[in-house]
């Protein structure tokens, strides 16, 4: 029995026209005459039988491809001659998906066509979450089991398979974040009995990989796999609901549409990461650069360490809360043929200025990490990691990106950190992924500096200094009246704050107060009076004595916080 004939007559399918013609070339080898060929499978031809082994669905969303090539196993599993097996050996339909869930979800689609039909459901037996039995009519137990990439080509060997479906192909990858697809289809392939099929379904990603290989060396011309290219719009045709989503997300990511809806390949060359209008406009031309250290600021101090080939830079970030983030001070120094830089100079160097602008910490990578933590901690700054790896530089250079998008970070004419944060590309790699980079560029270096930059865009992004940390705060004002009054000695002062916060931020009226304080004298005589108190014996009562702020509740997580980031 033919598989679209299996569909129709037995599951009571009801194929679109695109659908039909698909499944009846790959799956039936028929060859209809019908426009609809040419237009999903190219100038097709005559089909060599080993091409027909393995079947290609190049697919936009919502078409039905993993529905109907999960329904294909178990149309293999009922229908398919089997050769002799050993006594007690049974057959396997496998299904791999890049994860647990994609691969539960085709077994889920293979389940329920079984159920469909009541004479097939009667065959069904042991069902579990991962797999589920067909009994044929000849004995013969058949396993339908599903597995997720990771557990590649060691989990496949040993079996008698009548099928395979390798569902969402493109994004296969092992526990490592490596690409295994092509592993994957070499330890499968093998193993299908004469008749079966190796299915490989997915929407495309990039121009590298197995589904792309496969695509681009048999659609229209079949050598080793027979291919179809299947857009959304194509196998719905007629499905005003899906033409209106498919018009819609075309009209706000065109990329993502073309490869989503449209079966697109991504191409494998680099394009800009950073928009370059969004570098442009958060160029200010009036700021001062280096700016003027200001302690009541909160700031970010980062690092891009080299020290044989690539240069080492350190970028200051201040936060001016409602102004925006600003780039304060940039350093960058690049080692000479034959002579690498040397830590401890470097170390000194940038030490010397995070102190200028009154910061007590240094982020940087986990690249000499451990030396940089003893050359750190001997000039009383705290070392911290940045997310590492491809998957962190990737994390951090989207907080930048948003952070540019909100029109939050402001940057002086600083050309050659404008020039190497354009230079920064992005590109498409096998399995789903992407990589950043940046190329190395005469006069530009390898974008040290960028780096540096784009980590402290990171840390400002994820710290307590945003938005929401400061609306929090806001809400808290009953508290926070309370701090003023301890720390300035009366409710006068309390309103007094309050009218000048209906112009100042949070942050920028305790640090102002804090900062008057200070330089009046004020903390040193309140904290001897509070002394003296405790000395005689007198009830610890600040809030009564009009006291200093206890050291206990001067450490409290709010306080600290307008200290932003981590500590002084």
């Amino acid at each position: 029995m033919r598989f679209t004939t299996f569909c129709e007559k037995l599951l009571r399918v009801v194929f679109t026209a695109a659908q039909r013609v698909a499944f009846a070339v790959l799956f039936d080898a028929v060859l209809p005459d019908d426009p609809l060929v040419a237009t999903m499978f190219g100038a097709l031809g005559e089909v060599p039988p080993v091409a027909r082994r393995v079947a290609v669905i190049v697919k936009g969303a919502r078409v039905g491809g993993t529905r109907f090539s999960a329904t294909r196993l178990v149309h293999l599993a009922l229908t398919l001659a089997l050769p002799p097996l050993a006594g007690g050996e049974g057959a396997w339909a496998l299904i791999v998906g890049p994860d647990t869930r994609l691969a539960r979800q085709a077994l889920a689609f293979a389940l329920g066509a079984c159920t469909t039909c009541a004479e097939i459901a009667e065959r069904v037996q042991n069902v579990t979450a991962d797999s589920f039995q067909l009994v044929r009519d000849d004995g013969v137990v058949v396993t339908v089991a599903c597995m997720p990439a990771t557990a590649g080509g060691s989990a496949v060997r040993g079996r008698t398979l009548v099928g395979a479906l390798m569902t969402e192909g493109a994004f296969f990858r092992d526990v490592n974040s490596v690409v295994n697809d092509e592993e994957i289809y070499r330890a499968l392939l093998p193993r299908i009995v004469k008749g079966g099929q190796l299915i490989i379904e997915s929407t495309p990603w990039s121009e590298l990989g197995l589904l792309y290989q496969l695509f681009e060396k048999n659609w229209g011309h079949p050598v080793n796999a027979i291919v179809a290219h299947c857009p959304t719009l194509l196998m719905r045709d007629g499905d005003e609901d899906t033409a209106a989503i498919v018009a819609s997300e075309t009209e706000r990511d065109p990329l993502n549409a073309s490869r989503e809806y449209g079966a697109q390949f991504i191409t494998a060359g680099s394009s800009a990461f950073f928009d370059p209008a969004l570098i442009d406009a958060a160029v200010d031309d009036d700021l001062a650069f280096p700016a003027a250290p200001d302690p009541s600021c909160g700031r970010v101090c980062t690092a891009d360490l080299g020290f044989r080939l690539d240069s080492s830079a350190l970028v200051i970030l201040q936060n001016r809360g409602a102004l925006g983030v600003m780039l304060a001070y940039a350093d960058e120094v690049a080692p000479t043929t034959g002579a690498p830089l040397v830590p401890s100079t470097v170390m000194r160097r940038f030490g010397t200025a995070i102190r200028q602008y009154h910061g007590a910490h240094l982020f940087v990578d986990l690249a000499y990490i451990e030396s940089v933590r003893e050359l750190c901690w001997a000039r009383g700054l705290g070392v911290y990691e940045l997310p590492h790896g491809q998957p962190g530089k990737i994390e951090q250079h989207l907080a930048c990106r948003e952070m540019l998008a909100e029109k939050r970070l402001r940057i002086p004419r600083h050309p050659r950190l404008i020039a190497q944060l354009k230079a920064i590309i992005v590109k498409p790699t096998a399995g789903g992924g992407m990589a950043i980079s940046t190329p190395r560029r005469r006069g530009h270096g390898h974008g040290d500096l960028a780096s540096a930059f784009v980590g402290a865009a990171y840390v400002a992004r994820t710290a307590n200094a945003g938005e929401r940390a400061r609306a929090e705060l806001a809400e808290r004002s009953r508290r926070t009246d309370v701090v003023l009054a301890r720390m300035t000695g009366g409710e006068a002062a309390v309103a007094e704050y309050m009218r000048l916060t209906a112009t100042e931020s949070v942050y920028e009226g305790l640090a102002r107060v804090r900062r008057e304080r200070e330089e009046s004298g004020a903390d040193v005589r309140d904290r001897e009076a509070h002394a003296e108190r405790l000395r005689r014996g007198d009830p610890d009562d600040d809030a009564a004595a009009g006291g200093v702020l206890p050291d206990a509740f001067a450490e409290s997580p709010m306080i600290r916080s307008l200290r932003w980031p981590h500590g002084r």
